[in-house]
């Protein structure tokens, strides 16, 4: 990971984080008989690079996102292309 991603939103600090993509099994082999149907098959599963909140969102950050929300969804937008 690398240095955290800052903005400013309202007065409210965001922070984001780099995290590099790979790749995964998800789900259950088909050996496991207590797995659920919705976990099965198990296949691989290939992840982007993203970005994430360093920290859980807290209210004064949600309310902040809210009263400006279109300058959130940029800055949402923009760490996705990236």
């Amino acid at each position: 990971m690398t240095d955290p991603y800052k903005e400013i939103v309202n007065g409210c600090e965001f922070r984001m984080i780099y995290v590099e993509g790979g790749a995964f099994e998800m789900g259950s082999p088909g050996s496991d008989r207590e797995a659920f149907s919705d976990e099965k098959p198990q296949h691989r599963v290939n992840v982007s690079d993203f970005y994430i909140g360093k920290y859980p969102v807290t209210q004064a950050l949600w309310k902040a996102a809210v009263m400006d929300g279109v300058k959130i969804l940029l800055i949402l937008r923009m760490t996705i292309v990236r």
